[in-house]
């Protein structure tokens, strides 16, 4: 798909139904090690995962693979309970068609449009915890980013409107209060924290 296409399509996602791009679109659960057979709301676009898991801090691991089953991204790698949102096939250019869980105890897997991201601008800023992908909503050219008070990794990546990845922004292992710049035309946040952390723009 070219990327002024993608980009239409996300727009239309995100904006014009409003109602559907909330919705959740797949939802798997299950216990111990498997791999899943997974749909995306539409198999061109990246889509978000809302994961939960490994209350019992085994060990817990979520991979995505292709159609050819070449390993994508390593999404979750932990040994504490998790709960987050991480994005697949962000930057675009796979497609995500299993993931692969490795666990002790039960996990969910819920899949959601892209749009369905959490909104943040510069009148709203917005404050989590665990990993994120935020949408960028308005025009910012600069975020203040605080978090990882307990020395975990922290990292903030920057994607453009086309999905394509544009600057790390943060990438550390010490608690973290600062601004960057964001690059022109960014429109995603993909956040990669344990614990709390907040973001502002302006």
């Amino acid at each position: 798909m070219k990327a002024q296409t993608l980009l239409l399509a996300v727009i239309i996602v995100a904006f014009l139904a409003p109602q559907s791009s909330t919705a959740q679109f797949k939802e798997y659960s299950g216990s111990g090690d498997d791999i899943l057979l997974v749909e995306k709301p539409d198999s061109d676009l990246p889509a978000l995962l809302v994961i939960r898991g490994n209350s019992s801090s085994g060990f817990f691991s979520v991979s995505s693979y292709d159609e050819n089953q070449e390993q994508i991204d390593l999404l979750v790698n932990t040994t504490n309970p998790y709960s987050g949102i991480v994005p697949v096939d962000l930057p675009v250019g796979t497609n995500t068609k299993m993931l692969e869980i490795t666990a002790t105890g039960s996990w969910v897997v819920n899949v959601y449009s892209i749009g369905s991201a959490p909104k943040v601008s510069s009148g709203s800023p917005k404050s989590d915890e665990g990993d994120n992908l935020l949408w960028i909503e308005g025009e910012a050219s600069l975020a203040s980013i605080s978090g990882n008070s307990a020395s975990s990794h922290f990292a903030v990546e920057a994607f453009d409107g086309n999905g394509n990845y544009s600057k790390l922004l943060v990438n550390t292992t010490d608690p973290y209060s600062g601004k960057v710049m964001l690059p022109k035309g960014t429109l995603l946040l993909k956040i990669s924290a344990v614990g709390s952390w907040s973001v502002s723009l302006q």
